[in-house]
């Protein structure tokens, strides 16, 4: 099984892709939402979600595409 991506792979930036892909399914589980936060592994989510994105900081599914192919 294979996806298509909806629009232009120029415009879907890799930290909206990661959070879908994250984010899929999950309605057949626990929402985040019924359980009780705590504030330790709720920073650490928040500090793991900021490294990750300024780790990415703009970057573009085309961008990994171009990185990814082998050199001709």
């Amino acid at each position: 099984m294979g996806y298509v991506p909806a629009r232009d792979i120029e415009t879907i930036r890799l930290d909206e892709l990661l959070n879908r892909v994250r984010e899929a399914g999950e309605s057949h589980f626990v929402r985040p939402g019924q359980v009780p936060a705590l504030q330790t592994v709720d920073g650490l989510m928040e500090e793991l979600q900021g490294a990750t994105a300024a780790h990415l900081d703009g970057m573009t599914l085309r961008d990994l595409v171009v990185q990814r192919q082998p050199a001709g």
